[in-house]
């Protein structure tokens, strides 16, 4: 994992959870990985409650 503190940690096209999906379907299984995807759409829905210091830095 690159370091989450520096800001170009945070510019990535995709969320993390999209991007690593083959990794962490292999990890997960399909049937547990399909559940984190549906919480994590569901929650893109949201605004952030803290943003992290290097996000805010990357923008």
């Amino acid at each position: 994992w690159y370091c989450t503190g520096d800001p170009a940690a945070h510019v990535g096209a995709k969320q993390v959870w999209q991007s690593y999906a083959p990794e962490l379907t292999e990890v997960l299984g399909e049937k547990a990985y399909a559940e984190l995807a549906a919480m994590c759409k569901r929650r893109s829905g949201f605004p952030l409650v803290a943003v992290h210091p290097a996000t805010a830095a990357a923008k």
